[in-house]
């Protein structure tokens, strides 16, 4: 478990909490080779509670991030317009520009 940064004193402090009498969400078996750990009843209705509220917290990540997304998409929508009637206005007054000067850099 020291990928997690858990420490063995740590997991078995874990481990004793969640089998204690009052919680009974662990049971511990004997077995041949040594003990196993599985999980009881509660244990399972907690892991699936759990697992539901995961879920819920993932929409709810995946809806925030869908909101911003439109919003931003919203904010460009109203922008890319201005933007193009000013280069459209720019590209205009240099086309003018271009014209007028060249009338009158002509010879009669």
């Amino acid at each position: 478990m020291a990928e997690h940064g858990l420490t063995n004193d740590e997991i078995t402090k874990a481990i004793t909490f969640m089998a204690s009498p009052s919680r009974q969400y662990l049971q511990i078996c004997g077995r041949e080779d040594g003990q196993a750990i599985l999980p009881t009843d509660a244990g399972l209705r907690m892991l699936g509670a759990i697992q539901l509220h995961r879920v819920d917290e993932a929409k709810a990540q995946s809806a925030a991030q869908k909101s911003e997304r439109e919003r931003r998409q919203d904010v460009r929508q109203r922008w890319y317009p201005i933007i193009i009637a000013l280069l459209m206005l720019v590209i205009a007054y240099l086309a003018y520009r271009l014209s007028v000067t060249s009338h009158i850099a002509t010879p009669p």
